[in-house]
């Protein structure tokens, strides 16, 4: 891993930490669309690791191509995914609303 991948992980776990504070919220994170890398899809991740699509053990951020963590980075820092939150005894989709600027 070379240093622009070093820093692109770094500012990834930088954005989850961020995320983890506004949604009280430190399970999984599902993405709105999964990132394809090769013949891996990641669906979700969490603060420490991505999940590939259908699996329960994660893989890890250092596995992604550069394109992949960049994309990665992106949709976490653009709120691109939602997490489930039990209201009462349903679960519901909570995600953090962007800022539009109004």
């Amino acid at each position: 891993m070379n240093f622009i991948e070093k820093h692109i992980h770094k500012k990834i776990d930088e954005e989850v930490v961020k995320k983890q504070s506004i949604l009280n919220h430190d399970s999984f994170y599902w993405l709105d669309k999964p990132i394809i890398d090769g013949n891996l899809i990641i669906d979700r991740f969490n603060r420490y690791n991505p999940f590939i699509k259908d699996q329960i053990i994660p893989t890890t951020w250092y596995r992604l191509s550069r394109k992949s963590l960049m994309e990665a980075y992106f949709k976490i820092k653009n709120n691109q995914f939602y997490i489930y939150k039990l209201v009462d005894t349903k679960m519901y989709k909570n995600r953090i609303e962007n800022d539009t600027g109004n």
